[in-house]
């Protein structure tokens, strides 16, 4: 999740995603099922993101409404 603009974005099969209203500078938020969250500064229109296991959270899943 972009935290300027409240964009949102779902990875494909490969990870690979695109995120709209992005600019340089702005906070992604991102979460993964099984990894722990991070935040990425937005800096150039390719990068990597490299998420840490967190195994401890597999037994627990959340569901919230939208």
């Amino acid at each position: 999740m972009n935290t300027n603009s409240q964009s949102h974005a779902h990875t494909n099969e490969f990870g690979a995603f695109s995120i709209d209203k992005t600019s340089k500078g702005d906070l992604l938020k991102v979460s993964a099922l099984g990894f722990k969250k991070t935040d990425y500064k937005f800096e150039s229109n390719e990068f990597t993101i490299i998420l840490e296991e967190d195994i401890y959270k597999l037994d627990q899943v959340v569901i919230q409404p939208k």
